[in-house]
């Protein structure tokens, strides 16, 4: 009867047959692959319920996973111990490796003529319409988002956006393998 369930039920089910025993520590392994996004938010909610009274060890290959779920991260590599600290922390000190996007009216050869003055380093642009750009860039300096959006209006130029991108866990995660293989 069971292998005639969906997956998401087939999930409960399991969950079910677990807590039956009372376990103080849940191990899941990618409790939420296969579901779809309503089952997604179900699975979740089910287990920030039973964080409550049960310790739950998630292993999971998919970072935004561990974003929506985890409290604390322990990231492996090839059997090694890359990272281990709260979401929180590992977030937070990231900030330092953040990047920012605008969308500004100008021209690519004005746009990297003014931004190689302000020290900002561009990732990416793309055409928006009518002579905007989207740009993506980070800052050499690493100072405060106030003072490069001031650095941006001194240059006169319309700006229609402007906001801080934060690593998502997966950026963070790739960021750390990649200096780890450069040492």
């Amino acid at each position: 009867i069971i292998g005639t369930l969906s997956k998401g039920f087939c999930q409960r089910v399991g969950l079910a047959d677990v807590l039956i025993h009372e376990p103080e520590i849940l191990i899941l392994d990618e409790p939420t692959v296969g579901l779809d996004p309503s089952q997604i938010i179900e699975i979740r909610n089910l287990l920030y319920e039973l964080s409550n009274s049960h310790t739950i060890l998630i292993s999971t290959h998919i970072m935004q996973e561990a974003e929506a779920l985890c409290d604390h991260v322990i990231m492996i590599n090839q059997g090694k111990l890359v990272i281990s600290d709260s979401k929180y922390n590992l977030c937070n000190n990231e900030k330092k490796h953040s990047s920012y996007y605008v969308e500004i009216k100008t021209t690519r050869d004005d746009l990297n003529k003014n931004f190689n003055i302000l020290l900002l380093e561009v990732i990416n642009i793309s055409n928006l319409e009518n002579e905007w750009l989207a740009v993506n860039f980070k800052d050499k300096d690493s100072n405060s988002n106030e003072y490069i959006f001031s650095k941006l209006n001194n240059l006169k130029l319309p700006i229609r956006i402007f906001r801080e991108k934060k690593d998502s866990m997966e950026d963070i995660f790739i960021r750390l393998i990649n200096e780890r293989r450069k040492k």
